[in-house]
């Protein structure tokens, strides 16, 4: 228990943490993994299952390589686990973070179609923004409760939307702590900025960047509008995925450039929409 009340301390302590899982985080969920007793490696099939899942095996029989994917890799009914959701809980809090590849990957399980490309753009858009944006343990202690909320916000696209949570949550939990306000406004950041076609976006004290998607739907020729507003404090490199980097005055009290960045960053997708839809 002493070990356990450690790890519960170090988590709340944490600023940023790396988590090193593997596909037995999943096997709660009904999920198989792969070397475990029931796992798919230990199973009997025509061919070995380190051979179907191959891409040479998928090159000369892909009849049965899509039967096997479909009958034994795609679980549709799971939902997720105690684990998945702490995980997700600590990525929304800004302490745990996904790279580019694991983000994608998550992305097309989570969306369950991908065939909608609108659905996976939308868990791929990426928000990395040097500000708090979590809920406190002193503001919802009821974990049940804070995952709830968690997911709810995450779900916010509009300002009304967004003023209605931060109402309910006045009114529920008391005065909205300021890094539960960052979360809200980051969630609507992310919904805005998936209509503008936006990747990714990511930000530091005094610099943001904003990366799009190459077949962005967006007016290009209006592009010189924001140089008419931002002068050489912006760049745009349109090579490859579209990149707009911005640079703005930093300041040397951290508060102060935590909300900077959040304006900032507001602020130019405003500026964005209007220029480029």
């Amino acid at each position: 228990m002493e070990a356990l009340e450690t790890l519960r301390q170090w988590v709340r302590e944490s600023r940023r943490m790396v988590f090193f899982g593997g596909a037995g985080v999943s096997t709660e969920s009904g999920i198989p993994d792969f070397r475990s007793v029931d796992g798919l490696y230990n199973q009997k099939f025509e061919y070995p299952p380190e051979t179907i899942i191959s891409h040479e095996f998928y090159l000369s029989n892909p009849a049965y390589f899509f039967r096997f994917y479909r009958e034994k890799m795609l679980c549709l009914d799971a939902q997720p686990n105690p684990a998945h959701e702490k995980l997700a809980q600590l990525e929304q809090e800004g302490k745990l973070g996904l790279d580019d590849d694991i983000r994608e990957y998550m992305a097309i399980i989570l969306a369950q179609d991908i065939e909608n490309p609108i659905l996976l753009d939308k868990y791929l858009m990426g928000v990395e923004l040097e500000v708090d944006a979590y809920i406190p343990a002193s503001y919802i202690v009821n974990e049940q409760q804070k995952l709830d909320i968690y997911k709810r916000i995450a779900g916010v696209e509009t300002e009304s939307e967004s003023a209605e949570m931060k109402e309910e949550l006045l009114d529920r939990f008391g005065t909205v702590p300021k890094s539960v306000d960052n979360l809200l406004r980051i969630a609507l950041l992310r919904a805005q900025a998936h209509k503008l076609y936006i990747m990714e976006i990511k930000g530091r004290p005094g610099e943001l960047r904003f990366v799009y998607r190459p077949d962005a739907r967006v007016h290009g020729e209006n592009i010189p509008m924001l140089f008419e507003q931002y002068g050489n404090s912006l760049k745009f490199l349109p090579q490859g995925n579209p990149v707009f980097t911005y640079q703005f005055k930093r300041s040397n009290v951290v508060e102060k450039n935590s909300e900077d960045l959040l304006s900032q960053a507001e602020q130019m997708i405003k500026d964005m929409q209007r220029c480029l839809l």
